[in-house]
């Protein structure tokens, strides 16, 4: 089988043959055809010997209808009496001629023509205009005939047929038929047999030829050539030619007569045999371009759907570059000149323009609203991005041109905004960490520094510069070993690595001992410190330890920053549900740094360092006190400097 697939002279043999079994196949699937509508197939004998003589004495009724309306009476006038008249003189002239050849002779045959009046002759008989072997039909028993009869304008035509007739027994024009008829009749089983044989047949080359189709054992230069032919003919354009030949063919053989039956049946062999051609070539044609693949991009169709997606993508690419107001500009002024138009046009077609008007203004408003709808959805979106929402996307279905263009600029911010947040937190974390590596490096170092200094102070040394030395040495060890413990803390609070235990705790208690603590240090520097909490101390939710660490750190700055001689006011206060600390100094050093500079690391009140501290104070508090779940703030107001915490309460039946 792979070999006839490779053979050229097999395929075409195999084409050849495929066309025989198509013209087979429908002569004897015409002869079934017949069969069926005449009952062969479920009638007796007799029933379908009186059905072909019924259709027989059908077909002579028609030649003889035909006849005399194309010899006798070729044209009718609008005179009826006229016409009568010259159906008469016409059946007169033509008496001599037979109407169909060889009727006379005609045993089992005869027709009686009559004109169509009830007095036609002025005494109510029926006038007959011709009649042919009437004598044969009256002297024959009337159920050994079959009569078939018609009524035209001026005339009836009544035909009678033998049961028992024989074609050589019939005038010519209807003996051939009565014949095929009989024969027909005949082969009514083998016609069915090679129906269905050649039906088969076809199906079995067909196959074999879309198989077939694309394999050849010639050169690969031959291959890609023909490949490349087949590739330039556009299989739409194919199927329109094969369509349009086939549907001309078809258009022919309508309209084409002719009184010999051989030669019409000829005709239609002819006419199925070049179908089955054009029809089979286009399916193996178009089987091969299926087998090269991508089939569909030689059709003109596609060609003009690309040249159409072009012409679009440049008219769209033109139209981007357009500045939105005069895009709107054109369309507004497009809108106007049809209106224009319409408002013209409708004293002359009235209600037509009225209905096109109402479709455009109709559609304008929808592209209006659609707009609008659109510009409210950009809103939203960038209402979610100014209230932080970064993951929030706006959706893009229904925006068009520059509003889908917005839509991706305002994702690609909230993008871009993640990005530089994700970033600026890794390096936030990134500097913790080296600061607290940092840290844990020297604080080893330090440790051996403060020890051996303080062996040194246990020594007995008799030079008092060296004395100095070693108090100066005690004492910085010691600032930078407190300096180092604070960039530790600091770090753990940033990065919220304190492990907090949550518990009650009396924050007015608490207030009272810190103040206990540093009472002593703020008389030395001349503050009076003023204590203001209510009488049943409120209850809030924190860590002990940090809290002291949060107080601690403002009793600390108070007393190094504070101008000598003013008071220093310490305040709880309970609102709804919250209780406020309030702590409020005046400074001692000139405050020129806003409250966001202050609350930076490594930045102080002073300056000009007169004073020792890191600067971490204030963003450890703020850092303990947001992770223990209060707020922080301060405010600065001239030399004022006033730190405000806020925590919810615990025992809310106060």
């Amino acid at each position: 089988m792979e070999k006839l697939r490779r053979n050229i002279t097999a395929k075409i043999s195999a084409y050849i043959l495929m066309i025989a079994m198509i013209l087979i196949c429908f002569i004897s699937a015409a002869v079934v055809a017949v069969n069926v509508e005449s009952e062969a197939y479920s009638s007796g004998r007799a029933a379908v010997k009186e059905g072909i003589c019924a259709d027989t004495a059908d077909a002579a009724q028609y030649k003889l209808s035909d006849k005399i309306n194309t010899y006798i009476v070729p044209e009718y006038t609008e005179d009826e009496n006229r016409n009568r008249d010259a159906l008469r003189e016409g059946f007169k002239a033509y008496e001599d001629e037979e109407l169909l050849t060889g009727e006379s002779d005609s045993a089992k045959f005869g027709y009686i023509i009559t004109e169509n009046s009830d007095d036609a002759d002025g005494s109510g008989n029926e006038v007959i205009l011709r009649s042919v072997n009437q004598e044969i039909i009256d002297q024959s028993n009337g159920d050994s005939f079959i009569s078939v009869s018609r009524m035209h304008d001026y005339y009836t035509v009544r035909v009678y047929v033998a049961q028992d007739c024989a074609s050589g027994e019939l005038p010519d024009e209807i003996s051939q038929f009565n014949y095929i008829l009989n024969r027909l009749y005949e082969l009514r089983i083998i016609a069915a047999l090679i129906m269905i044989i050649s039906f088969l047949a076809v199906i079995f080359l067909f196959l074999f030829l879309i198989r077939s189709i694309g394999v050849n054992s010639s050169s690969d230069s031959f291959n890609e050539r023909r490949a490349f032919a087949l590739r330039k003919i556009p299989l739409d354009l194919a199927a329109l030619a094969a369509g349009l030949l086939i549907l001309l063919t078809f258009y022919i053989e309508f309209y084409y007569s002719d009184e010999n039956l051989d030669v019409v049946i000829s005709v239609m062999m002819l006419i199925v045999i070049f179908c089955s051609v054009v029809a089979t070539l286009y399916i193996l044609l178009f089987a091969a371009r299926v087998k090269l693949g991508k089939w569909w991009q030689s059709t003109i169709c596609y060609q003009l759907f690309r040249l159409a997606r072009w012409l679009l993508y440049k008219m769209k690419s033109g139209f981007r570059l357009v500045p939105v107001v005069w895009k709107t500009a054109v369309i507004l002024a497009a809108g106007l000149v049809i209106n224009l138009i319409q408002m013209v046009n409708f004293y002359w077609y009235g209600g037509v323009v009225t209905f096109t008007w109402v479709v455009c203004a109709a559609a304008f408003s929808a592209v209006v609203i659609h707009t609008a709808a659109g510009m409210k959805k950009l809103k939203a979106g960038a209402e979610h991005l100014a209230n932080g929402d970064l993951d929030f996307k706006i959706d893009k279905k229904g925006l068009y041109l520059d509003f889908a263009e917005h839509a991706d600029a305002l994702n690609s911010i909230g993008e871009g905004m993640e990005r530089a947040i994700a970033g600026k937190l890794q390096s936030e974390r990134f500097k913790n960490e080296l600061i607290t590596n940092v840290s844990h490096d020297l604080k080893t170092p330090l440790t051996s520094i403060i020890n051996y200094v303080d062996l040194l102070k246990k020594e007995e040394l008799d030079n008092e510069k060296a004395a100095e030395y070693i108090e100066v040495l005690d004492r910085q060890s010691k600032r930078l070993q407190k300096l180092t413990e604070d960039v530790v803390e600091a770090s753990k609070a940033a990065t919220g690595n304190v492990k907090l235990e949550m518990m009650p705790c009396h924050i007015g208690t608490l207030m009272s001992q810190i103040m206990g603590e540093y009472k002593e240090k703020a008389e030395e520097k001349g503050l009076k410190l003023i204590l203001d909490i209510p009488e049943r101390d409120p209850v809030i939710t924190a860590d002990g330890k940090s809290m002291w660490r949060v107080l601690n750190n403002l009793m600390s700055n108070i007393c190094k920053y504070s101008q000598t001689g003013t008071r220093v006011y310490q305040t709880l206060k309970i609102k709804d549900e919250k209780v406020v600390l309030t702590y409020k100094n005046t400074s001692a050093y000139e405050l020129n740094i806003s409250e966001e500079e202050l609350m930076e690391r490594f930045v102080r009140g002073d300056s000009s360092r007169h004073t020792e501290g890191s600067g971490l104070g204030l963003s450890i508090a703020q850092n303990l006190v947001e992770l223990q779940g209060g707020s922080f703030g301060i405010y600065i107001d001239g030399d004022l400097f006033k730190v405000t915490m806020e925590f919810s309460r615990t025992d809310k039946n106060y």
